[in-house]
């Protein structure tokens, strides 16, 4: 990758976390990287691919740090406050107009995109939830697949705007979410 794709790629990044997809131009893009518009074609053949590279790279890049920690030798109850830490720092940047774009792109040239990159983050969590489960780390009446469910409305509750209302940020937000999943309402054990 040259320098100049990786400095929109970052430029994308910063204003898709701040403003949304929906709201940020080619032009403010090309700003934000320094480059012309002639250069951003270059490597992209519309905004729509820059968010799916964006997202794919993103993606990859905590799909591959979530899996190495799970797989470490640390104990489960590190692993657990490390995917709330993780929750936190992937989050920081992220603004309530993102999620609203995010998460309410149905119909939208990225519903398939979006619906993908959910789908297989989920099965790599449920795997990974299965996994300990065997291991008799998570209880084992509990039905991996109702996992999927809970995580899934947690999502919902991520672009309901009365939720998002709640929370001075989406860190915040995000963070409470994991800690209700992984601890329920009873707290850490």
């Amino acid at each position: 990758m040259t320098k100049k794709e990786q400095d929109i790629l970052i430029a994308g990044k910063k204003l898709f976390f701040k403003y949304g997809l929906k709201k940020v131009t080619i032009e403010e893009i090309c700003a934000e990287a320094n480059v012309s518009k002639m250069t951003f074609y270059k490597y992209f053949p519309n905004k729509t691919a820059l968010v799916k590279k964006v997202f794919d790279t993103l993606f990859e890049a905590r799909i591959e740090i979530y899996l190495k920690m799970m797989r470490s030798d640390i104990p489960f109850s590190e692993k657990m406050k490390k995917i709330l830490e993780m929750k936190r720092e992937g989050s920081a940047e992220i603004s309530k107009e993102y999620l609203k774009d995010i998460f309410k792109h149905s119909g939208t040239e990225f519903s398939a995109f979006f619906d993908q990159w959910i789908q297989r983050s989920m099965k790599v969590a449920i795997d990974s939830f299965a996994e300990a489960q065997q291991e008799g780390y998570i209880r084992k009446d509990i039905n991996p697949k109702l996992l999927l469910v809970w995580v899934e409305r947690m999502a919902d509750l991520l672009s309901d705007e009365r939720v998002l209302d709640e929370y001075e940020s989406v860190p915040d937000l995000a963070e409470e979410l994991a800690k209700l999943f992984l601890y329920g309402i009873c707290g850490e054990r």
